[in-house]
């Protein structure tokens, strides 16, 4: 049985990702929604920078501990990026062109395959600049997973359940 590709470069302004049982496509964005896309990128990083500051307004100093919802608010941001990216709008139960869901986000995108979406988009209507504005985020999730499975195991092992690889 042949494996389907996950993306396929249809031509230069499209790019077809078969994710799941989803096909999402990825079109060259023209000046306008590159511009939309601008702004949408600076309020989502705008609203996350409440995770870096203090009461005061002060930098955290380096070593203090992010808040708990932060990874989850990453995920929100990084959710509402992809939609944007391959036009989705709609209720999910409802549309054709429905939007993707956090389920179905965290159920069906792994890391890699975040970053082989930013890249493309990046490449495909040259807006380089989206590759650093999603390199924070993507540590931010790497960490967090390995934060979760860190905990797990200390759990298991404070618990007597030894985890073997």
């Amino acid at each position: 049985m042949e494996i389907p590709n996950e993306k396929e470069v249809v031509h230069d302004g499209l790019t077809v990702f078969n994710i799941g049982d989803r096909k999402l496509e990825l079109r060259e964005m023209k000046i306008k929604r590159t511009k939309e896309l601008s702004e949408l990128l600076f309020s989502l990083r705008s609203g996350l920078q409440k995770y870096f500051v203090d009461k005061d307004g002060n930098a955290l100093p380096d070593g203090d501990t992010l808040s708990p919802e932060f990874p989850q608010s990453v995920n929100e941001a990084i959710l509402i990026i992809i939609n944007f990216l391959f036009e989705l709008k709609g209720e999910p139960e409802k549309s054709e062109n429905k939007i993707i869901t956090m389920e179905w986000y965290e159920e069906s995108i792994s890391l890699r395959l975040l970053e082989e979406i930013v890249k493309e988009a990046a490449s495909q209507s040259r807006v380089n600049w989206l590759l650093p504005f999603f390199e924070p985020f993507c540590r931010v999730l790497k960490d967090s997973i390995f934060l979760r499975t860190a905990n797990l195991q200390e759990e298991n092992s404070q618990n007597g359940n030894a985890i073997t690889s």
